[in-house]
């Protein structure tokens, strides 16, 4: 959908049961006024089962620039998103959402049975959204791909996913988290059903530094190549296929690449981001990849 999405064309298009898939680009927006509430949409009416909205990643750099308050667009945008997803806990089995404006106190409530993918974007407005997510992964039994690339506000400590670790195990075969808490117990929950695992940054560290100064109360707590090594040796993920690893280069970097081959002998993808200790270290471009590689 481009320009604009009244909520009266929404009702429209749910009313049409052969419609299971709904994706909002970052170049539309919420339309009129908010809506009523989730109860006045009658789940008969949804038979969602992937919904997509996927905001401007810059939109705070970018408003800004220009002086706009985004309040007023946070506001209306939850009451869309509260009317129309907490309308799908029994169809959905994939959603792509901003954190800033998802529903997750109220998901958290439910069930979402049919859910195996889950996908979050932006930046944490609240201390608070990071439990709320956790308890809304006790509510997907069925999840098997997580993505957490949001942003960190500046002042908050890297957030926990799961503060106690599953009983029967986070079986997901697809995670990725931005900042990741080493202490974090969804990685001594994750099972050998895992084949993909991204810790990165969100946005990009490089980003970060050229242009963090546009976004003030943002923060980038980029792993160090210790804490990489802290995380991986908590995993038993022997069938993992790709790694993707962002960090900041310390004393531990030579045993974390000696590790990976070891640990992850299926492992067929790397993707490494490595950030100097500090600016005048030089970039040792040829002795990294032979550490990889040597018994």
């Amino acid at each position: 959908m481009a320009g604009g999405v009244p909520w009266p064309t929404l009702i429209k298009i749910l009313q049409f049961p052969s419609i299971t898939s709904i994706s909002i680009d970052a170049h539309s927006m919420w339309m009129g006024v908010p809506p009523p509430p989730p109860s006045a949409l009658l789940p008969a009416h949804c038979r969602l089962a992937q919904f997509s909205y996927t905001p401007k990643r810059w939109r705070v750099v970018e408003n800004n620039m220009v002086g706009n308050d985004l309040q007023v667009t946070y506001s209306l945008e939850s009451s869309f998103l509260l009317a129309l997803v907490l309308n799908m806990p029994g169809t959905a089995e994939s959603l792509s959402l901003p954190v800033e404006t998802a529903p997750l106190l109220q998901m958290a409530a439910i069930e979402w049975p049919r859910l195996h993918t889950l996908s979050l974007t932006g930046q944490y407005m609240d201390p608070e959204q990071p439990r709320m997510l956790s308890l809304l992964l006790s509510r997907a039994p069925n999840l098997r791909t997580l993505s957490v690339r949001v942003a960190q506000r500046d002042g908050t400590s890297r957030p926990l996913l799961l503060k106690e670790p599953l009983e029967s195990g986070f079986r997901v075969r697809s995670l990725t988290v931005a900042y990741p808490n080493p202490a974090d117990a969804i990685f001594a929950s994750l099972t050998d059903e895992l084949t993909s695992l991204s810790l990165r940054d969100s946005p990009r560290y490089y980003l970060h530094q050229r242009y963090g100064w546009r976004a003030p109360l943002t923060t980038a707590p980029l792993l160090s190549s210790s804490e990489c090594l802290t995380i991986l040796k908590r995993l038993s993920t022997p069938h993992l296929i790709t790694l993707e690893l962002v960090y900041r280069a310390d004393e531990a970097e030579d045993e974390l690449l000696r590790y990976l081959p070891h640990a992850f002998p299926l492992l067929s993808e790397l993707e490494l981001h490595r950030y100097r200790a500090s600016d005048g270290d030089d970039i040792p471009y040829a002795s990294k990849p032979e550490t990889l590689v040597s018994p």
